[in-house]
């Protein structure tokens, strides 16, 4: 069986579904010789990076015999568009040996063959005022033609299930929760004082700081987490600095304009979007993480801070706690006091943030990409004997 599996995500910077889709991937090549794998990709900007991604030498076997892989220098926004409007043209033009698709995650296009859709989250349906009005407008079709044509539908987990069936009408037993994973060879505690140290210099991190990981976006609740920061600072109760790692997504211009008016520029440090190598690092050399999203399908920041034996606080909504379990302190992200409070807690409840420190890796070894792999090639089967 051919399994054609789209990559399209991996043209920009692995955020969480690029994450996602590197991952599985990686895995997936590994799981069985009943499939192969046919990855696939759309992308004009970054049709390079694709191309990079296809020479990796993680996707070569010992016999240095690499997958095939097909990219397509095609602009992707009007292929998307034809797709939700038109339906066509049909992926089988595109890739002609393929038995089944697992296909994009922004789009459910069209194809004869058997799809497997994944879902990460609804919140582009269910919180449209995070999202810009073009992700929500494709999202709404997107969903419904999941809901509509896709053979079987992956969620992330079981808040996302039930999101996507509360909303859509399909028979539940097309939908399946496989939980994404965590590269435990890539986020660990680090034993290694010279490369902490190492990196401190590098990015001139030496004071305390709390940290926070995440694409800098309304969803992610960066605004209100750094007005509870101010809060302490002005009450004087921290000498922590409050670091954000990641890139710019939409609508974060208030966040840097409070910034500038409440002179916090020397407080709270951007450090912009780390490459993967680095984060593990990152957040070693962090006392704890806080992640107050306003909603999450899953949740990546939160089990790669657990995997590498951090104390995470985070909201107490969504996902969050099907993938933190006992291993966080949980907050009501809509208000800034009790972020603020919880922060000011595991500062000061050394005990406290030990306990979930001792809790983290415990939790963090539930998740894993082979298992994620596995679990997906569960589905294939399935949506292959239909």
């Amino acid at each position: 069986m051919q399994i054609g599996f789209d990559i399209s995500a991996l043209a920009e910077e692995k955020t969480g579904i690029g994450q996602y889709r590197w991952n599985l991937l990686r895995e997936l090549r590994t799981q069985s010789s009943e499939f192969s794998i046919l990855p696939y990709g759309f992308s004009f900007r970054g049709y390079n990076q694709l191309k990079r991604v296809a020479q990796d030498s993680c996707f070569r076997r010992n016999d240095k015999k690499g997958i095939e892989f097909k990219i397509f220098q095609i602009p992707r926004r009007p292929l998307i568009m034809s797709w939700i409007f038109c339906r066509q043209p049909s992926l089988d033009f595109f890739i002609k040996n393929a038995d089944l698709f697992h296909v994009s995650d922004n789009v459910q296009p069209p194809t004869k063959n058997p799809t497997v859709s994944t879902i990460h989250d609804l919140s582009a349906v269910l919180f449209p005022q995070f999202h810009s009005s073009k992700n929500v407008f494709v999202d709404k079709w997107r969903f419904k033609q999941i809901a509509k044509y896709a053979s079987q539908v992956i969620c992330v987990s079981e808040n996302s299930k039930n999101d996507f069936l509360n909303k859509y009408k399909l028979d539940s037993d097309r939908v399946h929760v496989v939980y994404n994973g965590v590269d435990h060879s890539k986020f660990f505690p680090i034993q290694d004082l010279f490369k902490i140290q190492q990196f401190k210099t590098k990015y001139q991190l030496f004071d305390p700081f709390i940290l926070f990981l995440g694409t800098i976006e309304p969803r992610k609740n960066v605004l209100r987490l750094v007005k509870a920061y101010f809060e302490l600072k002005n009450q004087q109760k921290i000498i922590y600095k409050l670091v954000i790692c990641g890139k710019k997504g939409w609508g974060y211009e208030e966040i840097f304009k409070f910034i500038k008016e409440k002179k916090l520029e020397k407080d709270v440090i951007f450090l912009g979007y780390i490459d993967e190598s680095e984060k593990n690092l990152l957040i070693n050399v962090s006392d704890f993480v806080v992640y107050p999203s306003l909603y999450e399908g899953f949740g990546l920041p939160v089990v790669e801070a657990l995997a590498c034996g951090k104390a995470v606080i985070t909201s107490n909504n969504s996902s969050l706690h099907e993938v933190g379990g006992e291993a966080c302190l949980y907050v009501d992200a809509e208000n800034a006091n009790d972020i603020s409070d919880k922060i000011f807690e595991l500062i000061k409840n050394q005990n406290l943030r030990k306990d979930l420190e001792k809790k983290s890796i415990m939790e963090s070894n539930k998740f894993s990409w082979e298992k994620c792999a596995k679990e997906t090639f569960e589905v294939y089967k399935i949506c292959q004997k239909q």
